[in-house]
């Protein structure tokens, strides 16, 4: 994914454990300096939990100790490069998305069959099935890309891999 999870817990814990600038957390974590300011004094959000964006695989120590050098330089969220289509884990809030997916996959690539539709999402053959049968129920059929399921990157390759063995 290509953007911060839990931004509010993140810039408490890079409030609290960096020397980074109240800009560099607000514009990594998008957020409003002012309530970062609030989130200090702990004003509000005094029962939020930090969360560790180096441990969570978000951030790099390098990346922080950089930015805390130069305080006009800005934190860049990591994104390891993954040449090989790994399991896609969804995030419980994006599986709604699912569905609008696996029917935009039906209508712009029916050569894949529900099987390969299935891996690629972490779902059951019988949910793909279920989801084809209840097509009627889906408003918009769209990109998994544009609904935050996968990367662009894995999109390609999925489809690449998947022409080569049909050809």
């Amino acid at each position: 994914m290509n953007r911060l999870l839990l931004p509010r817990a993140t810039a408490l814990w890079l409030l609290r454990k960096t020397k980074l600038t109240l800009d560099q957390v607000a514009d990594f974590c998008s957020l409003d300096a002012m309530e970062l300011e609030l989130m200090r004094n702990s004003i509000i959000d005094a029962a939020l939990q930090e969360n560790d964006p180096v441990e969570g695989g978000q951030l790099l120590l390098e990346e922080i100790k950089r930015c805390e050098d130069d305080a006009s330089q800005r934190l860049k969220l990591y994104q390891p490069i993954d040449l090989a289509p790994a399991k896609v884990k969804i995030a419980h809030s994006l599986r709604k998305q699912i569905p609008n997916s696996v029917i935009w996959f039906k209508k712009n690539y029916p050569h894949l069959t529900e099987k390969k539709i299935a891996k690629f999402f972490g779902i059951t053959q019988k949910a793909v099935k279920q989801i084809f049968q209840d097509e009627s129920r889906v408003t918009y059929p769209s990109n998994p890309c544009k609904n935050g399921l996968c990367s662009q990157q894995s999109l390609y390759i999925f489809l690449k891999d998947n022409e080569q063995n049909e050809t």
